[in-house]
């Protein structure tokens, strides 16, 4: 996983929590061929979701996520 704070290595079975202002990244080991799983429960509703681009820009899901279908054609 990776936060603002650093990189960290989750084991299979880790559980944490975070609040809806916690960014965070997840990276697969591209040498492991294992099914991975995350099981998300969320509470109360209190903002968008999305992601941060490479200069640091925050992007609302719904537009990050159709810039990149359209740019996969």
């Amino acid at each position: 996983e990776n936060t603002l704070e650093g990189r960290f290595w989750r084991a299979p079975g880790y559980h944490g929590i975070s609040v809806a202002q916690d960014l965070h990244r997840l990276e697969l080991d591209p040498d492991v061929n294992e099914e991975t799983w995350t099981l998300f429960l969320m509470g109360p509703k209190e903002k968008n979701w999305g992601f941060i681009d490479k200069d640091g820009t925050w992007i609302p899901h719904q537009i990050y996520l159709e810039e990149r279908k359209n740019n996969s054609r």
